[in-house]
């Protein structure tokens, strides 16, 4: 069995060349997340404050029967 062991130079060539596209990367999902953050308060201030939180009661369908 032979076995090759990858040149120095080109393991760190390829390293080179993924630490630019990974930094773009986590700007873009950065950005990304910045702008759903925005819409989601926006969508929550929308929110009316008074809406019922406790669903209608048991008892008082039972009566309706």
């Amino acid at each position: 069995m032979m076995f090759v062991l990858a040149d120095e130079a080109s393991l760190t060539n390829v390293i080179d060349k993924a630490g630019p596209i990974a930094l773009l990367f986590v700007f873009a999902l950065g950005a990304a997340l910045y702008f759903i953050w925005k819409s989601m308060n926006k969508q929550l201030k929308k929110v009316d404050e008074n809406i019922p939180v406790d669903p209608p009661k048991v008892q008082d369908q039972a009566k309706e029967q």
